[in-house]
């Protein structure tokens, strides 16, 4: 890899670059309009930002959310288990216990980590996630990210969540690992040999799409925004880009709320990344020049 490729990423594909495809940026935020968190946020994505920048946003940050459940997000999974554990068990109720089925070699076919738990527990009252986007027949009723609260558990299986005023009842949902394998197909009217994607299925994993929500994880957090949010970063930031999209999941600062302060240790950049963004010249000679205006990790 080394030796051929400049980085992983797919833009020093060798194929990337000699394609000559044209690149646009998408360059307006709809998520905050407080134009002073929009710089700052920038700033923290390319690693310009400063000790004023991330005061401004500690000072912001510096208090408790106003109830319970305001969404914690946390780095690492063992913050978030607990924080789920200990608002579950506040809850009188027993839980009820939602087992998973998949075919025999799931986890081979799906990588390290299962698509959903095999054993998930809730109760009525309980504050979760959507994990999958709404597959059925009634339309979108819900996306990958969606969160909610529980509010009945049926005897035939289905979950009661309500979402912003409306109830849905959430069944199991089917999650596929597919190859897709090229096939000859003979077509007569033209009388010609065409090629023809054919998926075929690794595995199946059915579980309910759900998880506890009182806390999720940065990463399980991309894509969502929220009106308000907790942020705890914990020993600290240990991937690149992750307090940028911690910070950025908020509509406004009014509504964040940190555990500890944001520090420069926080902020990680990706290097190649910034090159490529900042359209960088492929030129191997450019290297060194390149690297010294980028910003530090």
């Amino acid at each position: 890899m080394e030796e051929n490729y400049r980085s992983g990423w797919f833009f020093d594909a060798h194929v990337f670059r000699d394609a000559g495809l044209e690149r646009f940026e998408l360059s307006e935020i709809f998520r905050q309009s407080d134009s002073q968190f929009k710089e700052i946020l920038n700033a923290i994505r390319d690693g310009s930002v400063t000790q004023e920048m991330l005061d401004h946003i500690n000072r912001a940050g510096n208090r408790f959310p106003p109830h319970p459940d305001v969404i914690k997000l946390a780095t690492i999974n063992e913050t978030v288990n607990s924080v789920n554990a200990q608002r579950m068990s506040l809850i009188p109720s027993e839980p009820k216990l939602f087992r998973a089925t998949y075919s025999e070699g799931a986890a081979n076919a799906f990588g390290r980590v299962l698509p959903a738990e095999t054993e998930l527990y809730l109760k009525v009252g309980a504050q979760v996630m959507f994990i999958k986007n709404d597959d059925g027949t009634g339309g979108k009723r819900w996306v990958n990210g969606t969160i909610g609260h529980v509010v009945d558990l049926k005897k035939s299986g289905l979950v009661v969540v309500e979402v912003d005023g409306e109830e849905f009842e959430v069944g199991p949902a089917t999650w596929e690992k597919v190859r897709y394998e090229v096939e000859e197909d003979f077509d007569e009217a033209t009388g010609k040999v065409k090629e023809v994607l054919v998926p075929i299925t690794l595995a199946e994993f059915k579980q309910i799409p759900l998880r506890l929500a009182w806390a999720v994880t940065v990463h399980k957090s991309q894509g969502q925004t929220y009106d308000e949010v907790q942020i705890d970063m914990g020993r600290g930031a240990f991937s690149p880009g992750q307090t940028y999209v911690a910070l950025s999941r908020v509509r406004s600062l009014e509504g964040l709320y940190l555990t500890r302060a944001i520090t420069m240790r926080d902020v990680m950049v990706d290097r190649d990344v910034v090159r490529f963004m900042s359209g960088a010249s492929y030129d191997p000679e450019l290297e060194a020049t390149n690297s010294e205006h980028l910003p530090p990790f």
